[in-house]
């Protein structure tokens, strides 16, 4: 894409531009949400000519900030940051402009890890953190990642005091409506007393995709009494509980539900809980993790589906549910044939495809089938096409009901992963 910048003549007191046209005009010059180089330039060459564009143009600078401590930009970054946000500045106040705020932080922000000098710039963002939280008050969105080179995750006991009185302000805000936190644990219990949340992903250990368990949700009545999005990663039966309390507790107002599993054996869905008590839900979609050894110890049913159908299986029509995600990913260390998957054996399948085809579910738009086949390490001895054309026709015989429903789009989709590399893929529209 081509730098285009205004013509400065357009924006003299004879001829003055009404608003909507600056707006169109800053959103052509920068149309997506994160901004590339080239778009900074463009709206930063709108800051001399005059104020009304300038206010546009700072805007759209400024509504989505992506901060971090890595050695190269960072630093700068956030000390020109803290200038701007800084009363002394020319420019407008930009502070009530930010409203989504990003911070990545590499290292761990401990006590300890700021007795080393290597990690010295930790101080100097935890300083220009506070300031940017404490100059930045409408932000709607914030995120909060520490992005260390192993697997452990940081205790909130172990961060620094300012950085502890930073990041607990930031919930408070009546503004705040998506909330972030990513490789920090322990929480303390009143962390989200008095938010205005409607969108909370907590979680841990970022190569698990676990979800942080060790938060303490009580008085979830409260807490949760206006969330719209969950997304819930479960590798214990107990973690799995939880979510199910939370998605009770937000039932009225949930909209968008992902539940995910990483567990070898099924958990148990709540037996008394069904799809259909979460009246408003549009968007449903389920995760499950499980691992394929040797040909020979495989079961018959070997894509279990848990009690993913009971719990689907509804009495009250769910008019406003658009879109059913339904992933499985099998985690492969030994060897096995391509055609190591037998849906067809399942009733299950069956069963599923009868209820998604039933009244109950006549508001669908949309139903994605996705089974995916990871390696560790490379298999050159395992042909992904094959594998791929193979299982969808099998996902494609297990939904003919829905499968006929030209109202309906659905996709079956098949691919394979090695360490590193994404070897094939085969997926069919219908």
């Amino acid at each position: 894409m081509t730098s285009r910048q205004p013509n400065p003549e357009l924006f003299t007191s004879g001829h003055r531009l009404p608003e909507e046209l600056l707006g169109l005009i800053v959103h052509e010059l920068a149309p997506h949400s994160l901004l590339d180089e080239e778009q900074r330039v463009a709206l930063a060459s709108c800051l001399s000519i005059s104020r009304s564009l300038r206010h546009y143009a700072l805007s759209r600078l400024f509504k989505h900030v992506r901060i971090s401590n890595d050695p190269g930009k960072g630093p700068r970054r956030m000390a020109l940051l803290r200038q701007i946000l800084a009363s002394s500045t020319t420019l407008e106040n930009a502070g009530p402009l930010i409203k989504e705020l990003s911070c990545f932080l590499e290292h761990r922000p401990t006590v300890e890890s700021l007795t080393h000098d290597v990690n010295g710039r930790i101080r100097d963002f935890i300083f220009h953190l506070a300031f940017i939280v404490n100059n930045a008050q409408y932000i709607t969105r914030f995120a909060f990642e520490i992005t260390p080179s192993f697997m452990l995750d940081v205790s909130w006991s172990e961060l620094t005091s300012d950085l502890q009185d930073a990041l607990q302000s930031i919930p408070r805000s009546p503004y705040l409506k998506s909330l972030e936190i990513r490789n920090l644990g322990f929480l303390p219990p009143t962390f989200l007393f008095g938010t205005h949340i409607v969108d909370l992903r907590l979680q841990q250990l970022p190569h698990d995709l676990t979800t942080d368990h060790s938060y303490q949700y009580r008085n979830p009545s409260t807490i949760f009494a206006n969330l719209k999005r969950l997304v819930a990663c479960n590798r214990l039966q107990a973690n799995f509980d939880e979510t199910w309390n939370i998605v009770k507790y937000s039932a009225s107002t949930l909209e968008d539900l992902r539940v995910e599993q990483y567990n070898r054996h099924d958990l148990e869905f709540p037996s008394q809980f069904r799809l259909d008590q979460v009246p408003n839900l549009k968007r449903f979609a389920h995760f499950r993790l499980q691992d394929v050894s040797r040909r020979v110890y495989l079961p018959p049913h070997d894509i279990s589906l848990g009690g993913i159908c009971q719990f689907m299986d509804v009495l009250t029509p769910m008019n406003k549910l658009t879109s059913i995600d339904l992933e499985f990913t099998f985690y492969v260390q030994y060897e096995i044939t391509e055609d190591f998957l037998h849906v067809y054996r399942d009733p299950q399948w069956a069963k599923l495809d009868k209820i998604l085809s039933g009244p109950q579910y006549s508001a669908l738009e949309f139903v994605a089938i996705m089974v995916h086949a990871r390696f560790v390490g490379p298999r050159l001895d395992f042909n992904a096409d094959t594998f791929s054309t193979t299982t969808v026709g099998l996902l494609k015989s297990c939904f003919p009901r829905i499968s006929m429903n030209e109202l309906l789009k659905v996709t079956f989709t098949a691919d394979i992963h090695t360490s590193d590399t994404h070897l094939a893929l085969a997926s069919s529209n219908w």
